[in-house]
């Protein structure tokens, strides 16, 4: 274990034992460096966590789906050395449309494209040509992922020097409803290809830029893939890989206030008083609960603190958790004699586009959506070591849904905002309200509350045009801050949510390029 220097606790103290922090940590105790991570709950996990939510039924209380893990991180920390094991899933999505239609896709595009032909074979003909177009907009910012945020004129000159000019300009007006009407006639297509999450209105202009963001799974090599033993088995193994560095882990050791001294940070106090020093600490929170919360008013600039307050936290969401007697019914679309797999993943989204963008607009208003854009996932037909028991786990995560309600508290609003969704999924899978045998609904104030996350936005601030890249969290700020000594390393700095470890591999790297540490390790290719 490496020893502290100048007479600290630690070299280093992370806050926060998230994906992002295991993954800081370890880059920066394989340099040689005296790191602790602080972690308020029992084990490490944040939003990457598995916990048994019904007695003898584990699951993923918020990450569900292993999607964009940076290989270079899987490398380097050897998670599969410490238990690590994926399935990728395949179709994903199913999507149940009405009268009884869907559509599948798979990691093999001709069968997508046979798919798509069922329900409209002129956009079966251009299916290949819209997967171009998203190689090509991956190809513009995928380069930047694990690199210190760029700004925007270094991706224009990156699509430049590749001869995609044109196409970045595009991106930076475009709606991804309105790119998505030039390849499909039906609307349905094209809104079950793209991947919009925080976006909200899929017709807001510029729309398309953050889509691209969404795309770099594929130059990753990744494809979506259920973790054995759910999300928390990353975060397992990260912890693994980081002990044995040296990293030392603390559970249960909640940072109540980042201490600053002369516009420094010189540790941390934890709720009960006990303070730990260090010559640096580095927030795995969010960046409003960074700011807003552990670190005193009186130690920021007010217009600094301005500008933290003005980030866009919007894109808040339910997940609901059930534990069902029988496997989703999807013999409607399917027939009776369907492989289980293709309920792993389904998507609801029965109006295309506009199920989306009324979603988004009743969210925003404080209202609760009747028909959410609903992402179904039920892990245990690839991984039954989540269950002691019979049956099948299934989890949702719901789009969109307002942090504070108008019209009352979510205390009070819960119930009736569960069953309201079961009875919506039910119109479309019609055994799902009889085979529930008990559920749990997490509302944004819940994964708040449970995972420390400001307005339960769990990519920390909403991936958008004007809080990506070089503007992430601020225009300029990359992983440093005002304070001398704080650095951020979370899903709210370069280049994003998603459990990727990317924020907390390139936070590592900046931090040891300021202390003038050499890391050891290879360059992205």
């Amino acid at each position: 274990m490496a020893q502290s220097r100048n007479g600290n606790d630690h070299d280093v103290i992370i806050v926060g034992g998230g994906h992002n922090g295991l993954v800081a940590s370890f880059y920066l105790a394989e340099a040689g460096l005296d790191v602790a991570v602080l972690e308020r709950r029992e084990k490490v996990g944040g939003a990457a966590y598995t916990e048994e939510i019904f007695p003898g039924y584990n699951m993923s209380t918020c990450s569900y789906v292993c999607w964009n893990l940076q290989e270079k991180v899987v490398e380097d920390m050897d998670l599969a050395g410490h238990g690590f094991v994926r399935h990728a899933i395949d179709p994903l999505p199913v999507l149940p449309l009405r009268d009884q239609q869907y559509l599948a896709f798979w990691e093999d595009d001709d069968r997508t494209r046979e798919e798509i032909a069922r329900i409209s074979p002129k956009d079966a003909e251009r299916f290949g040509e819209w997967l171009e177009f998203w190689e090509r907009a991956a190809s513009i910012v995928h380069p930047f992922f694990l690199r210190q945020p760029p700004t925007i004129e270094e991706i224009r000159e990156q699509a430049a020097e590749i001869g995609e000019l044109e196409l970045f300009e595009r991106l930076q007006t475009a709606s991804i409803a309105e790119l998505a009407s030039e390849y499909f006639e039906d609307e349905r297509v094209g809104a079950a290809l793209v991947l919009i999450c925080d976006i909200g209105d899929p017709y807001a202009p510029g729309s398309a830029w953050s889509e691209a963001w969404w795309h770099t799974n594929e130059p990753n090599g990744s494809v979506p893939s259920v973790v054995e033993g759910g999300m928390g088995g990353i975060t397992q193994a990260m912890a693994k890989a980081a002990i044995e560095q040296g990293v030392v882990i603390k559970t249960e050791s909640e940072v109540e206030k980042i201490l600053v001294e002369d516009g420094r940070a010189t540790g941390v106090r934890l709720v009960g008083g006990e303070e730990l020093s260090a010559a640096t600490v580095v927030s795995n929170a969010d960046p409003k609960r960074t700011f807003l919360k552990l670190v005193d008013a009186a130690d920021i600039d007010a217009g600094f603190r301005s500008q933290i307050e003005g980030l866009s936290t919007k894109a808040a969401c339910l997940k609901f958790h059930a534990v069902l007697d029988e496997p989703l019914d999807l013999s409607p679309y399917l027939g009776p004699d369907h492989d289980p797999r293709y309920s792993t993943y389904v998507t609801l989204a029965p109006d295309g586009f506009e199920t989306y963008r009324r979603a988004w607009d009743q969210a925003q208003a404080g209202e609760i959506p009747g028909e959410p854009v609903c992402h179904i996932q039920v892990p245990t037909a690839y991984d039954k070591t989540l269950t002691q028991g019979e049956g099948e786990i299934v989890s949702i995560w719901t789009l969109y849904a307002p942090s504070k309600p108008s019209a009352g508290s979510w205390d009070e609003l819960r119930e009736q905002t569960a069953e309201s969704l079961i009875d919506y999924v039910a119109t479309f899978i019609p055994n799902f309200r009889s085979a529930m045998r008990q559920w749990e609904l997490l509302t944004p104030m819940d994964i708040e509350e449970r995972v420390g996350i400001t307005d339960g936005c769990i990519r920390h601030i909403d991936l958008i045009p004007g809080q990506l890249y070089g503007d992430r969290p601020l225009p300029g700020s990359g992983y440093r801050t005002p304070i001398e000594g704080l650095w951020l390393c979370g899903v709210g700095t370069h280049p994003g949510g998603e459990v990727t470890g990317a924020p907390g591999h390139n936070a590592a790297r900046a931090l040891l390029a300021k202390l003038g540490i050499a890391s050891g390790e290879k360059q992205p290719a």
